[in-house]
């Protein structure tokens, strides 16, 4: 092995029974058997593809089972580093139903794993109803290499590795075949074809190949090493020699033994001559920045001890934290998406460490906490071939690793390139990650060689039109938390939590209450606090310094990062370097940033919360990087005391943006804080239970999984109204209540059967209370409307404020006319971006609503005239708005060619698939109703 790479040698081979440890020792050129460390190695040097020799050490493991094979991999990868294990034997195949073998496999077939499943490790509970009695549990091991994967499967294609085989068939006709497929681990040897234990594992794993007993054993040692910061590439091959669900197993096992051992030793063989010499093509600048990245997640990214088994939903399927790198490099764009603490940059950085090995894809970290503003001016417009390499240089300024494009596109030359972009939430989305997006999407289409993995706090519905594979991280489960906090804390002390539980199935507070050895967390505000005071220490004045900044940092810069000289001044020396000590601050060419956005989010949140006139639109669009994420609006509330504050800032909130209003009321009251006052909280809740009844699909879905965050008797009472009238009844008979809600109350319960439309209704609609204002035109939509009506709205747009225009734009659509039609034409071209988005709804509502084809025309002729100019988030509206209940039949006819036009006009290939995936989406609604 070349010098400094800090390997010893290319392959580590681990088999099992004595026929394929014979078999690989009699079938090296030449060997040296050496006894190293308490064990005897067969060291041999084999050719590698291009040039060069692998030196490659094979060692019997001296006892089966997967304890034994986790504790003697462990130990092979001490003393011998290499770049990548490989554990060649024998296992069982699996058969399945039908009356062939699954996939074709025969006996002396042999599995590469591209997948590995533990089934040993099972809680056993008390049969309730139909839950089960036995619920699967997962340890943590590495997944086997995707490179070693590929190369495998590309070796079942060819049959020249048949001239390797040395050992006589018993029975078989055909030459063995190489299928790469599931291996399932675990610790019993299966003789009785009907025991549950094997019915179980055969109707389990129903994709699975074979089973082994060792190679979750190895695999879970390399998945440590590599959490160490040592990279190395693992693979399983196993030779069939019996079936475990068919008779006579262990008769059969002794028949073929020898075949499927030789079988597995020569397909090991091929894969080891097939693959490079470690240092082929590899120029020194790609390996110092390999070399950077592990120092650079090995020094400053502090990932917890794996103590918790994260639940990731791939689309129906659940795969574990260590498959998120086998996932993303079998696909070209994956979002990881989930809320903030549960895990997503762990992850990363996880499969970053798994990805620098010399075989697998080249892995470039991107963190967006080093993002700067200046940067994004640097991506303004549409990344066209030519600007591809100049905007992905851009980005590339905030890499982990010193590389620039030049770099970057001259490894992709030679081979795969992992590009990891962290946290698009920790940038506005519009206009820098949505630019950032279309960036990755169109690079991609470029150069096939790059995968992209990225993280997001939200978003699926963008990545799904955009074609991109969805990762949804979910908490972690209840029943796991407690064994996490029983085994820690003692037996029975889960049972004393009460709003502390379900915090701590976030695993970022979960690891803060492991290391505070602390457990009274009643909310996230309170345990971030709890961080700063009690482990790090800081004095209340310190700590108001440090939030002060961290607000400043946000407000007025618009970044995450800021010079480690200002935290120094501001706390001292002993401060700061207490601040780094403690795992709060992370710092890199002396510009430091907090460990983990939640800690700068609070400290934000808290020097917000305690300056009431800081509650302004634009402060709340600076320190949400424009509704990027709406955790500091939440811990506001929570940190705020006093009921009226707290109900005057939820107002603030209503003002500025009714998605971020909900999800902050509703992430507080998850963890049993009291966001507002009852009143308040069931007017807010009631304009969002409305939008249940809109006749646009998006927007009752929308108000529907909102609705369900919420709990108790209001909440379910709201949600389960099944008309409108049962909603505005429900309202009518709450009692009680301050003026306000009872002047709001007399409003919203406004019924067109009951009482015709009044001006002081649509007076209302200009209130400077955004929660009246928009109660106001939600009523007034419950209307027809009258010539005199029309002529206000219009009047409003025309002349009003920014807030009341976008509220008359709103209404109008409801009420179909040329008049109201051309105001809202007029409407497009109007410099507030909330104004435009809301007319390009009402001119789609507007065509559903009428009956006049001729006017149904007009308005989308206008439409199709401007899609040039009207913004990417205004114009979605042209595809999601028509999901709308009872519009006339001929409204999809009508419809689609405008959206296929728009198809047609888009200036790059990501953005004409995502509005092919809308058409799609489109024509299935319709061809539904």
């Amino acid at each position: 092995m070349p010098s400094g790479t800090g390997y010893e040698c290319s392959f580590a081979v681990i088999t099992v029974v004595p026929e394929a440890h014979r078999l690989w020792v009699d079938g090296l050129p030449s060997h040296q058997t050496t006894f190293r460390d308490g064990y005897r190695w067969t060291v041999s040097n084999l050719p590698a593809a291009g040039n060069g020799t692998h030196l490659v050490v094979e060692a019997q493991q001296p006892e089966r089972s997967l304890l034994p094979a986790g504790s003697f991999a462990a130990h092979f990868l001490d003393v011998w580093r290499p770049r990548c294990l490989i554990i060649a034997d024998i296992g069982g195949g699996i058969w399945g139903p039908g009356p062939i073998a699954r996939d074709g496999l025969a006996l002396g077939d042999v599995v590469a794993a591209d997948r590995l499943d533990y089934y040993e490790l099972i809680k056993i509970v008390p049969p309730s109803g139909n839950q089960q009695t036995r619920i699967p549990r997962s340890m943590k091991f590495q997944q086997p290499s995707t490179w070693l994967s590929t190369l495998a499967r590309d070796l079942a294609h060819e049959s020249h590795w048949h001239q390797r085989l040395r050992v006589g068939r018993p029975s078989a006709t055909h030459p063995p075949k190489l299928l790469p497929g599931g291996v399932v681990s675990g610790d019993k040897l299966l003789t009785d074809t009907n025991a549950h234990e094997t019915r179980r594992i055969v109707d389990t794993y129903d994709k699975a190949l074979a089973v082994d007993m060792e190679s979750v054993g190895a695999a879970h040692a390399v998945f440590l090493k590599v959490d160490a910061g040592h990279a190395v590439s693992f693979a399983a091959l196993r030779g069939i020699s019996d079936w475990i669900d068919q008779p006579d197993n262990q008769e059969t096992r002794d028949a073929w033994k020898a075949a499927a051992s030789d079988a597995a030793i020569a397909v090991l063989r091929e894969l080891i001559e097939q693959t490079p010499g470690e240092l082929v093509g590899v120029t020194p600048a790609e390996a110092e920045s390999i070399a950077e990245l592990r120092r650079r997640l090995h020094n400053d990214y502090y990932v917890p001890p794996i103590a918790y088994e994260s639940h990731i939903d791939a689309g129906g399927q659940r795969i574990t934290r260590e498959g998120v790198l086998g996932h993303a490099l079998k696909r070209h764009g994956v979002a990881l998406v989930g809320g903030a603490g549960l895990g997503k940059s762990t992850m990363l950085h996880h499969a970053a460490m798994a990805a620098s090995g010399p075989l697998e894809a080249f892995p470039v970290l991107v963190d967006l906490k080093r993002w700067r503003p200046k940067y994004a001016d640097r991506l303004d417009g549409i990344p066209t071939a030519e600007r591809l390499s100049p905007f992905m240089d851009v980005l590339l300024s905030a890499s982990v690793q010193r590389i620039g494009v030049g770099l970057f596109e001259e490894i992709l030359a030679r081979r795969e390139v992992l590009l990891m972009v962290d946290g698009l939430n920790e940038v506005p989305f519009t206009p820098v990650a949505s630019r950032i997006l279309e960036l990755l999407d169109e690079y991609m289409r470029a150069h096939p060689e790059v995968r992209v993995l990225v993280t997001d706090r939200g978003g699926e519905g963008f990545y799904r039109d955009s074609g991109w594979d969805v990762l949804k991280l979910r908490p972690l489960d209840a029943v796991q938390v407690t064994h996490i906090i029983e085994q820690n804390f003692g037996a029975g002390a889960a049972t004393t939590l009460d709003d502390e539980a379900g915090l701590l199935e976030n695993p970022f507070f979960l690891d803060r209450a492991l290391r505070g050895r602390n457990l009274d967390l009643a909310s996230r505000a309170s345990a971030l606090g709890t961080f700063f005071s009690e482990q790090l220490r800081m004095t209340d004045e310190h700590i108001d310094a440090l939030a002060a900044m961290a607000f400043n940092v946000y407000a007025e810069r618009r970044q995450r990062t800021f010079p480690e000289s200002e935290v120094e001044e501001l706390l001292g020396t002993d401060g700061f370097h207490a601040l780094r000590a403690g795992g709060a601050l992370k710092s890199h060419d002396s510009l430091a940033t907090f460990s983990h956005q939640l800690e700068h989010d609070y400290l934000a949140a808290r020097h917000m919360a305690r300056h009431p006139h800081y509650w302004t639109t634009s402060v709340l669009d600076a320190l949400t990087f424009n509704a990027a994420s709406f955790d500091v609006p939440a811990l506001v509330l929570e940190l705020l005391d006093d009921e009226s504050a707290r109900d005057i800032f939820v107002r603030k909130l209503y003002d500025w943006n009714w998605r971020g209003t909900i999800t902050a009321v509703a992430s507080a009251e998850q963890e049993g804080h009291q966001a507002t006052s009852a009143f308040l909280h069931t007017a807010i809740l009631a304009v969002a239970a409305e939008k249940r009844f809109d006749p646009v699909r998006g927007t009752r879905d929308r108000a529907d999984n909102q609705l369900q965050r919420f709990r108790g008797y209001h909440a379910q009472q709201l949600r389960s109204a099944a008309t409108l009238r049962e909603l505005t009844t429900f309202v009518r008979e709450v009692e009680g209540g301050p003026e306000w809600f009872a002047s709001w109350q007399n409003l919203f319960c406004g019924d067109p059967l009951d009482r015709p439309l009044r001006d002081d209704v649509i007076d209302a609609l200009t209130s400077s209370d955004a929660l009246h204002g928009w109660t106001a035109a939600n009523v007034i939509k419950r209307y027809e409307g009258t010539d005199d009506a029309s002529r206000r709205m219009r009047e409003m747009v025309r002349t009003a404020s920014d807030t009341t225009r976008w509220r008359a734009v709103h209404v109008l659509g409801a009420w179909p006319s040329d008049a109201n039609a051309a105001v809202l034409v007029d409407a497009l071209s109007y410099p507030h971006r909330w104004v435009v988005y809301g007319a390009v709804r009402s001119l789609m509502e507007m065509a559903a609503r009428t009956g006049d084809d001729a006017l149904r025309r007009r308005v989308l002729a206008a439409l199709a005239d401007r899609v040039d100019t009207i913004p990417n988030e205004a114009l979605s509206q042209i595809a999601l708005t028509p999901l709308y209940e009872g519009a006339p039949a001929d409204y999809q006819r009508a419809v689609r060619p405008l959206i296929t036009s728009i198809i047609k006009s888009r200036h790059n290939v990501g953005e004409r698939e995502r509005w092919r995936s809308r058409l799609a989406r489109f024509d299935e609604f319709w061809d539904r109703a």
